[in-house]
């Protein structure tokens, strides 16, 4: 089965609704924004890893990062919210890569 993080708080940005899916198959980050428009990327589970970058302490950015590809991801939550959300989702893709999802 899939494990789910759900990322979504009240928002003043365009993104309203974002998820964090992960399975042994893939992870899939899936954004509803304002408008109810649904748009979905998806990533291989081994090769995906979640990158922090933080300037200030009030400037905390986390990204997926896999073949290439990066995608911001919180962007609906506070800098102090994506470093709460930091080590939970490095463990959901070090599971999803190592096929231990249940």
């Amino acid at each position: 089965g899939a494990l789910a993080l759900a990322l979504h708080l009240f928002s003043r940005s365009q993104v309203e609704q974002e998820w964090l899916r992960a399975s042994s198959t893939g992870i899939e980050l899936v954004r509803v924004d304002g408008r109810g428009r649904t748009h979905v990327d998806s990533f291989p589970p081994v090769w995906t890893r979640v990158e922090a970058r933080s300037r200030s302490e009030t400037d905390f950015q986390l990204e997926l990062v896999a073949s290439g590809r990066r995608r911001p991801i919180g962007l609906c939550l506070t800098a102090e919210e994506r470093r709460e959300i930091h080590p939970h989702v490095q463990r959901l893709l070090a599971k999803a890569g190592s096929r231990q999802l249940t």
